[in-house]
């Protein structure tokens, strides 16, 4: 059987833990046991697994083998149509991106996204998952993670974003926060529309976005402005277990 699962070489970088990836979405047991014996080979830590929510065995052996519950994945599309209204500049307040930016966008960035499966895992402390997302958007912004980052304004202060990538899935709306402050006041959706009408200014006529089951604001957010769900997958992380016992937050509480 060839290799069922890779390192991820950024995430052991970035959270100090070597970390793989499954490249398969359901288990057996004879998928289990070249897993964990490929762990052991490379001496992974953390192993992302992404199953397919509708495979009973799956289910169980996931719950049989170590593997932690942290995330359903929804993701929803959207296809875009060619009102014509549609401006070629962006609205008002909404603008793209510069590198003077990124200490506020990080600074939104370290609150904006406490639903995502890291921070529901077991052993990545709180203060790191906002490290990550501080990273991310500081790469999207230098054209590392995204090919565009929309910024919200207030008073020529940045208060909102949303990452926008385009992948060999097409276009996708990668990543949206808004500051705590300006929340409420319908800034994730001048982002939304400013994001859909970007893409359609560029000639793409579906939109991705990937947001979690828990996060049913977004949910709303987004088949407002015309996604609708086209798949869920559930995320686990499987630790090894001296790592688990000696770093849980779940044990300690932190």
């Amino acid at each position: 059987m060839t290799d069922l699962c890779h390192r991820l070489d950024w995430d052991s970088d970035f959270f100090g833990y070597t970390v793989g990836r499954a490249d398969v979405n359901r288990l057996t047991s004879e998928v289990v046991a070249h897993m964990n014996d490929w762990c052991a080979l490379h001496q992974i830590d953390c192993l992302y697994f992404l199953a397919d929510p509708a495979h009973y065995e799956t289910t169980w052996l996931t719950q049989a083998n170590g593997f932690v519950y942290v995330d359903t994945r929804v993701t929803l599309t959207a296809t875009l149509t060619d009102p014509e209204n549609v401006s070629d500049t962006l609205p008002d307040s909404i603008r793209v991106s510069r590198v003077e930016d990124v200490p506020a966008l990080q600074a939104i960035a370290r609150s904006s996204h406490r639903d995502s499966r890291f921070y529901f895992d077991p052993v990545i402390p709180a203060a790191r998952c906002d490290d990550l997302f501080a990273t991310w958007i500081e790469r999207s912004v230098t054209g590392k993670f995204a090919d565009v980052v929309l910024v919200a304004d207030v008073d020529d202060e940045p208060v909102g974003y949303c990452a926008l990538q385009i992948t060999e899935r097409g276009a996708k709306l990668a990543l949206i926060g808004v500051s705590a402050a300006a929340r409420g006041q319908g800034l994730g959706t001048k982002l939304v529309r400013a994001t859909l009408d970007w893409f359609r200014q560029h000639g793409y006529r579906k939109v991705e976005v990937v947001t979690q089951g828990r996060n049913v604001g977004a949910q709303r957010l987004y088949i407002k402005h015309g996604f609708h769900p086209t798949e869920t997958s559930n995320w686990y992380h499987r630790w090894s277990p001296d790592i688990l016992a000696r770093y849980s937050k779940v044990r300690t509480g932190g």
